[in-house]
């Protein structure tokens, strides 16, 4: 089964902002070529960029970057195509997506060719599924589509088509799911695995006065941690807050908390490398982020894998995902009162880590990357074979 994915959530060098992008998609590859001999994957990585890119400067590392051609990353070699636009506007991008199979047919073709691809995966619903679109009329090849940037305004009808034509599209969340329903039949939950890490980690529950709170993530302004300390301030007692990890807002967030009143309870931590994530989770009796633009948010299971229950908002990833009450509560991200309470459910009472910890742990478990390539492995050969994926096994 040789698998084509479309992509450009993977990290990539030259570009700044994608140097340090998620790798699951390269790690969900090299788990299902390591649990399936027949499986083969090959990635072609879709470039956003301006008309002009080649000749304004501020576009210099778009413009480095496609001269590459490829790149390699995690011992694969990934192709580079690019998406030419003028402006970010929906009723473009079906032309966009047009543009950008035409401009680079002679690639693409080569590539499904000599790679004799069985199947096409786009992973963003804007910028990849209409190339898979094209693709797949031309040579009769099947596309699935996983659903990237749904809810960002109205979609334009072509991209209702390349959904629509889709044979499966796959949400990581629950909310993602039910705004892909009316599109296609065929939409499914699929999420990611964890590391066994975090999976076997094991946690002491200590009894102590001060709640140990931590947050870990790039440092971005949609990340909401700016909240989280607005609704500390107003807690003030019985708590000490962590923050781990560095990016754009890193001087804003020490700048609320420089003129607030728990500047001693707040230390910031940096960027911990990922293999001593599981270790630090858990040293803490809470995870809080009230992120409002999370797809799946792995981090909100590894958190809950190492025995912590979570603070997440409404109508992103976990939403769907976990019970209200039982592995953690989920708030109106714009609400501060709605968080503040929320954490100070858990510094009133001592107990609630404990019962909502051990709960976490055990939801946490079913997110193996077995089960997770167990569902991915199920939905290719069901789609090639032109069956309709069951989504609990044959």
């Amino acid at each position: 089964m040789n698998v084509l994915i479309l992509t450009n959530v993977i990290p990539a060098p030259i570009l700044p902002t994608k140097k340090r992008e998620n790798d699951v998609l390269l790690k969900t590859a090299a788990l299902h070529e390591a649990m399936h001999k027949d499986v083969h994957y090959t990635f072609v990585y879709v470039l956003y960029t301006s008309f002009f890119a080649r000749w304004l400067p501020k576009h210099k590392d778009h413009k480095e970057f496609l001269d590459l051609k490829t790149f390699q990353a995690d011992n694969r070699t990934v192709e580079i195509i690019s998406v030419p636009r003028f402006k970010w506007n929906a009723q473009l991008w079906s032309v966009y997506m047009r543009l950008a199979y035409m401009i680079n047919r002679k690639k693409l073709h080569r590539i499904v060719q000599d790679n004799k691809i069985d199947i096409i995966h786009a992973h963003n619903i804007v910028a990849d599924a209409g190339v898979a679109y094209h693709l797949s009329e031309h040579f009769k090849i099947p596309y699935v589509v996983t659903t990237r940037q749904m809810g960002k305004g109205k979609l334009d009808k072509h991209i209702i088509r390349f959904m629509g034509h889709a044979k499966a599209l796959i949400s990581l969340s629950h909310q993602e799911k039910k705004a892909c329903d009316p599109f296609n039949k065929h939409s499914y939950v699929i999420g990611h695995g964890v590391e066994k890490p975090f999976l076997n980690q094991q946690k002491e529950y200590e009894q102590h006065k001060m709640l140990k709170i931590v947050t870990m993530a790039r440092l971005l302004d949609w990340k909401n941690i700016d909240k989280v300390l607005y609704a500390l301030d107003n807690i003030k007692e019985g708590f000490t807050y962590d923050i781990y990890g560095d990016g754009p807002e890193l001087k804003h967030l020490k700048n609320i908390v420089k003129q607030s009143s728990i500047a001693d309870k707040v230390q910031f931590k940096g960027f911990i490398p990922y293999e001593m994530v599981s270790t630090t989770l858990a040293q803490y009796d809470l995870f809080v982020l009230p992120s409002y633009k999370e797809w799946f948010g792995r981090v909100y299971i590894e958190a809950m894998a190492c025995g912590l229950p979570i603070i997440g908002s409404r109508k992103t990833g976990m939403d769907g995902y976990i019970t209200e009450g039982e592995q953690g509560f989920l708030v109106d991200h714009t609400n501060l009162d709605d968080l503040q309470q929320a954490i100070q459910r858990f510094v009133s009472d001592e107990q609630l880590k404990v019962v909502m910890g051990k709960k976490a742990k055990v939801f946490a478990q079913d997110f193996t990357w077995d089960n997770a390539i167990g569902k991915i492995d199920r939905l290719y050969r069901d789609v090639i074979a032109g069956r309709v994926y069951q989504e609990n096994g044959h």
